[in-house]
């Protein structure tokens, strides 16, 4: 997938593990997805088997829950999908806001 920034840039979303890309989480889910992840974990996981199956719904919960968004690397512009999965723009509110604000921390995942 490619996003066409308004400045002119692309953004490629082709792989995992993109720096400028984000999954975000309301945070009015974000309790209740922690609760069915606990649930999981203490009901259905006492064989690999059920262990197997949990982490399948727990990965299914997560992709439900989250959003994608997009950081334009250029001009620093973020497109998030809104709750009907439509692509929303923001604009930074200066030209030194930071361009990597998707990037994960040093020695983190």
């Amino acid at each position: 997938m490619k996003i066409q920034c308004e400045c002119g840039s692309l953004i490629h979303d082709g792989a995992d593990g993109l720096p400028h890309k984000a999954h975000i989480i309301p945070d009015q889910s974000w309790d209740a997805l922690f609760d069915r992840v606990d649930e999981l974990i203490e009901t259905q996981c006492s064989t690999a088997a059920d262990r197997d199956a949990a982490c399948t719904k727990i990965r299914s919960l997560f992709t439900t829950a989250a959003r994608l968004a997009w950081q334009c690397g250029a001009c620093g512009r973020v497109y998030i999908d809104d709750a009907a999965r439509r692509v929303e723009c923001f604009v930074p509110a200066t030209a030194a806001a930071s361009r990597a604000v998707f990037r994960a921390q040093e020695g983190g995942s």
